[in-house]
């Protein structure tokens, strides 16, 4: 009797532990289940995060560096063709000039063209610079290099109205070397101050683009 109940005992532990090991097998394949989970998952995550990263630095070095960091000025785009009448022409140039175009173009270089009363063109040309770093309320420096027909130099200012259409450009400009007697204009202040303000608005042209 006492042989069998230990037997019966015996039994009962085997099955308890039996039990208690299949338990912890499923607890520890539920814990492998979702430690994969959570691997894969961050492993995905991981993954995006690379995929990200790498159309970010795809796109950042197929970019040229202008389209990244070039924002060009229109206030300093004088590059182009730009036209003036009789009514838009300098006060002190309208009696004897009915029409005046400019080219300023992208190595530096500029013509221009004066029509007389009684249609004689004249050309000019030769190099230009502007001095982007001295402007001031969007008015910028402007010296032109005439190389022909006859070597000259000049300075100015001029300012780009690039709201309407066409652009306007303002341009008031001397002759400073061969001194002829007269200073230029300067961006502190503004149009009219040719001559320190002695010639008033009677030195200053407008001249819209044509392209």
């Amino acid at each position: 009797m006492k042989r069998l109940f230990s037997v019966k005992k015996k039994g009962k532990i085997r099955r308890a532990l039996f039990l208690l090991s299949n338990s912890l097998n499923l607890v520890a394949l539920y814990y492998s289940k979702e430690n994969k989970r959570l691997k894969s998952s961050n492993k995905m995550n991981r993954l995006t995060s690379f995929s990200t990263l790498l159309l970010f630095l795809t796109f950042f070095v197929s970019c040229e560096p202008e389209d990244i960091i070039n924002t060009p000025n229109a206030k300093l785009d004088v590059v182009g063709f730009w036209t003036a009448g009789s009514v838009d022409i300098a006060p002190i140039l309208a009696d004897s000039i009915s029409l005046m175009t400019l080219r300023f173009r992208t190595d530096s270089t500029f013509t221009i063209t004066q029509t007389n009363i009684d249609g004689l063109i004249t050309s000019f040309s030769g190099s230009y610079s502007v001095a982007k770093d001295n402007g001031s309320n969007d008015i910028y420096p402007i010296f032109l290099d005439r190389t022909s027909p006859i070597n000259a130099k000049f300075a100015g200012i001029f300012e780009i109205n690039d709201v309407i259409e066409p652009e306007e450009l303002t341009f008031e400009m001397v002759q400073t070397m061969p001194n002829i007697g007269f200073t230029p204009p300067t961006t502190e202040f503004g149009f009219g101050s040719t001559n320190d303000g002695n010639l008033g608005t009677t030195n200053i042209s407008r001249f819209q683009r044509v392209e």
